[in-house]
């Protein structure tokens, strides 16, 4: 989705309206992520969620025994914690301080389908630390991340992205997300995260050699060109750049005295224009 300054606008006046981010990504006509993407990036402070309506409190009341605290959550636009916290407060959610059969035996099973604690407190609407305080118990280790279960949420989840996205692969996904990463910088939407980087640096900064480059942008000086080795048929980034007449050569610098002393200084070419979308 484009961020218009008119849907930048209309953001701004729903959240001070304390609107929650679901509604507001079906009036703005894009997903729930992509308005919390944007408020995350630009600083916008969602005020809803410091706020607990009545509305909240009894749809928490109404619902929690009925669908998990995720599920409340997205509805209501808190977090996931604060949906748990907020069900303890009122009474709503179950302590266990006893060792219960029937509670033990489904802790058993979803445990042994590589659920988590935090599932099978939704499952079982308790709290987190109570499923893990039974599990603990049990002698049953913690489920970790290289479960078929796991595995399984992980692929739903990366098919509903996709599918929100309109994409038919995670290649496809993936590079759509280098290609916003560069839109939102004002560069061409084709370059690479490295190369968006380098430009940034060289904006911010102004000329730099290939050393402060891999600096700026985290990459482990070799002591050579291989520092900034890329998939681009020229090789490395910035033949890549200077090639597209982004980057520009300035020559050598001197760095002391001495052979190896010098390195060569880079630079955004002097006509680049950096175009940033609304």
């Amino acid at each position: 989705m484009q961020w218009t300054r008119e849907k930048h606008n209309t953001l701004l006046r729903l959240i001070s309206e304390g609107i929650p981010h679901a509604q507001i990504s079906e009036q703005l006509g894009c997903s729930r992520s992509a308005v919390h993407s944007y408020t995350q990036r630009h600083g916008i402070r969602a005020l809803h969620h410091d706020i607990w309506t009545d509305e909240h409190r009894a749809y928490i009341r109404k619902h929690y025994h009925i669908q998990t605290a995720a599920q409340i959550s997205a509805h209501i636009s808190h977090s996931v914690g604060g949906v748990r916290q907020m069900a303890t407060t009122l009474g709503v959610a179950r302590t266990l301080t006893r060792i219960d059969g029937a509670f033990l035996e489904k802790l058993r099973i979803s445990h042994a389908a590589g659920w988590s604690d935090e599932e099978i407190a939704d499952q079982l609407h308790v709290e987190r630390h109570t499923v893990a305080r039974h599990r603990v118990r049990l002698g049953l280790p913690i489920n970790g991340v290289h479960t078929a279960h796991f595995a399984d949420r992980v692929r739903a989840k990366t098919a509903e992205q996709l599918r929100q996205a309109g994409l038919p692969s995670i290649g496809h996904l993936r590079k759509e997300s280098f290609r916003q990463r560069a839109i939102a910088a004002g560069w061409p939407e084709d370059l690479r995260p490295r190369a968006v980087q380098m430009l940034n640096a060289m904006w911010d900064r102004g000329p730099m050699t290939r050393r402060e480059l891999a600096e700026a942008i985290g990459m482990r000086w070799k002591g050579s060109s291989a520092s900034l080795v890329s998939n681009d048929p020229e090789g490395t980034y910035l033949a890549s750049l200077i090639k597209r007449g982004l980057v520009v050569n300035l020559g050598r610098k001197c760095c002391g005295k001495g052979r190896g002393h010098s390195s060569f200084v880079y630079s955004l070419s002097p006509d680049i224009q950096r175009k940033f979308h609304e």
